[in-house]
């Protein structure tokens, strides 16, 4: 999993200890990255952890190498509360990759905080 605290962060976003999230993410050119290492090559499900109060929340991008995957940040209670949202299921063949969230399109005050981004290995279809 990638950590919040692990993230290469560009723009106005940046990384609050106290919610160990990546936080204050108002600008769709806020970017947030990870630069991964060594991941096992296989075929992965993945999954964002984060937070959203109700007048925040928008769509957003994760490029995984080169797939990107999309999803829409949803109100989940308040800014302490984290919710799990599957954006869906990928191959990652090289086991040194760049991972990169962008916003695209905000619907209030904030895109969301982020606390993890998961690769959980799947069986293939």
């Amino acid at each position: 999993q990638l950590l919040a605290k692990q993230a290469e962060i560009k723009g106005g976003a940046c990384y609050q200890a106290s919610g160990d999230c990546i936080g204050y993410w108002s600008k769709p050119d806020d970017e947030v990255r990870w630069s991964v290492e060594s991941i096992k090559p296989a075929y992965y499900e993945i999954s964002i952890l984060y937070s959203c109060e109700n007048r925040s929340g928008g769509d957003f991008s994760l490029t995984v190498g080169d797939t990107t995957l999309k999803g829409t940040a949803k109100p989940t209670g308040g800014w302490s509360q984290f919710t799990k949202k599957v954006l869906g299921r990928m191959e990652v063949k090289d086991p040194q990759i760049d991972v990169i969230l962008k916003g695209t399109m905000k619907k209030g005050d904030f895109f969301a905080n982020v606390r993890t981004i998961v690769f959980r290995p799947v069986t293939r279809p």
